[in-house]
């Protein structure tokens, strides 16, 4: 059997009212040549009644695979890995869906630079989207890279600062090849904000890129996204999701220069400011907890506060700092 030119995996929790639209917007691209794999990490929402149906129909390489627990989307996502056998790897939510043409468009990306990685941007869309308006009225276009479009690029220093820059690191928008997902660092394991931890570190491994900027997804903002219920724990996975990246990217051979490694410190800073919106909506926002993660930040940074504020001044960030350093030394 033909090795397929693409696996999508698609993790499936409680997304049954999500699945059709999901479904339609690849299903005209399912000939055999890309194969489809859901996992079912035990939905109790009909999910999975709707996943058995969709796989009676016998669509080309379409796969349910049924979890017998729920252990969240980083076990499902890693399972999906593991069962994948495409050339190239997206990873899609069942709650989200592609836009018209989008697997043509990253085919013919592959086909002129088949070793190269592919980012691309996305749309976010209401809730209640009708996935058949290409379209939608109130969608916001999401740029995922701040570097160079459409042409191939070997620049990790670029890469790496491209993407910190933007600060978006959904596993849905870019498709690697299966080995160096593999290779890389898999999801962590009943951690929220799976995706920063993941993808920061895997993408060291690329060694060519191309930045698509088209949006190729539409993600629904849903009431039940993770920031809107939160919690200490999401607030301490949300910090601990970068920590040690600069290491990770050492350790595989990859010398970055100070702009890089300042759109590094750039994202924390405004990580650490999300945070603490976190801990304010979850209750959790007092002088004490803030200052020790502020202290936690800068040992993981290795970097004192004044070459931090140094910094930003010295690449125009100014604004940025100063609104920052208001989240980090709060009063309340």
């Amino acid at each position: 059997m033909q090795t397929p030119w693409l696996s999508l995996l698609i993790p499936v929790f409680n997304c049954e009212p999500y699945l059709d639209d999901c479904v339609n917007s690849w299903l005209a691209s399912a000939d055999g040549s890309i194969e489809i794999l859901f996992y079912d990490d035990a939905s109790t929402d009909g999910s999975s009644e709707k996943l058995q149906a969709i796989g009676a129909r016998a669509i080309p390489g379409l796969k349910v695979i049924h979890g017998g627990e729920n252990r969240g989307v980083s076990v499902a996502r890693n399972r999906l890995l593991a069962n994948a056998t495409g050339e190239y790897v997206w990873f899609l939510d069942a709650d989200d869906y592609l836009f018209p043409g989008a697997l043509s468009q990253l085919r013919t990306v592959l086909l002129e630079h088949p070793e190269a990685a592919v980012l691309f941007d996305y749309q976010i869309v209401p809730e209640s989207v009708d996935a058949s308006v290409d379209s939608p009225a109130d969608a916001r276009r999401v740029t995922v890279f701040g570097g160079t479009s459409n042409r191939l690029s070997h620049d990790k220093n670029a890469l790496f600062e491209g993407m910190f820059a933007r600060r978006r690191f959904h596993s849905w928008g870019r498709v690697y090849k299966r080995e160096l997902w593999n290779a890389g660092e898999p999801f962590p394991e009943g951690r929220y904000f799976e995706d920063l931890y993941s993808v920061a570190r895997t993408s060291a491994l690329v060694e060519q890129y191309f930045y698509l900027p088209k949006a190729l997804v539409a993600y629904r903002s849903r009431a039940t996204s993770i920031v809107r219920s939160p919690s200490r724990q999401k607030v301490e996975d949300l910090l601990a999701a970068p920590r040690g990246v600069l290491e990770y990217w050492a350790a595989q051979g990859v010398v970055l220069d100070e702009r890089s490694r300042f759109a590094y410190y750039s994202f924390c800073v405004t990580n650490f400011v999300n945070a603490v919106k976190l801990m304010r909506k979850a209750g959790i926002n007092t002088r004490d907890y803030i200052a020790v993660q502020r202290a936690q930040l800068l040992a993981d940074l290795n970097i004192s506060m004044a070459r931090l504020i140094f910094l930003h001044a010295r690449y125009g960030r100014v604004a940025a700092i100063y609104r920052a350093l208001r989240y980090m030394y709060a009063k309340r």
